[in-house]
């Protein structure tokens, strides 16, 4: 019995070695959370949206409320460069899920509290 607790042990530490030492996941731990994109910024609620869309895929925005609804969808185009500004400020105040894809693939997926104050 003891053996076998034993040889329990050193495969859950193995286990657990393999994950921290793993360089694959040590890439996924460095990348930036969504929320610090560059691209886009919150001023005055406002959410600014810029884009350089190299390859003209499809961007598209959409809004979600606290209920999960869609509130807004917007297709920004294909153009080379897209920008956007989503004005929140006469919306209630509330935290709105935005998400923004290019073509199939998300690009931005965060929750922000948007609206007058």
């Amino acid at each position: 019995m003891k053996t076998r607790i034993q040889t329990i042990m050193v495969v859950a530490i193995a286990f657990l070695a393999q994950g921290l030492f793993n360089p694959t996941m040590a890439n996924e731990l460095d990348k930036k959370p969504v929320s610090e994109d560059s691209r886009i910024q919150v001023k005055d609620h406002q959410v600014h949206f810029w884009y350089f869309n190299a390859e003209r895929s499809t961007v598209m925005v959409k809004i979600y409320d606290s209920k999960r609804k869609i509130v807004r969808q917007v297709n920004l185009g294909n153009e080379q460069t897209l920008g956007k500004i989503l004005d929140f400020s006469t919306s209630d105040t509330n935290f709105y899920r935005i998400v923004i894809t290019v073509d199939d693939t998300i690009l931005y997926n965060d929750t922000l509290k948007l609206g007058k104050v």
